[in-house]
């Protein structure tokens, strides 16, 4: 919550976003590479990923540094809201795969919290 507060109350927040996303990048004109099982929450966590990532972007755009601290509050409440959103995608993503796994006798490695 103190970072959240941090967030909101910073007049000019900078963040570089996280455009790691090449292996999602490098499947995704062939996404049926990946098994039907998890093709969903995968595609949901990248789709939250991409989002989070341009609205980041988007912090440096002169537009948003010409809008009013409300304005921007309310921008950077909604980056929050979607790297949260993208954050459970990921879990869900994650538990996906672990089942998948599981299921083929695979063991891979548990998350770390």
């Amino acid at each position: 919550m103190e970072e959240k507060a941090y967030a909101l109350a910073d007049q000019t927040p900078f963040q570089t976003p996280d455009d790691t996303d090449f292996v999602f990048a490098s499947i995704k004109n062939d996404i049926s590479l990946l098994p039907t099982q998890v093709i969903h929450s995968v595609v949901q966590y990248y789709r939250f990923a991409l989002k989070t990532n341009l609205m980041i972007s988007d912090l440096r755009h002169p537009v948003f540094e010409k809008q009013g601290p409300a304005k921007k509050q309310k921008f950077v409440a909604s980056i929050l809201d979607v790297a949260d959103q993208q954050r459970l995608a990921g879990m869900e993503a994650l538990e996906d795969l672990e089942r998948f796994a599981a299921s083929r006798d695979v063991s891979i490695m548990k998350r770390r919290n």
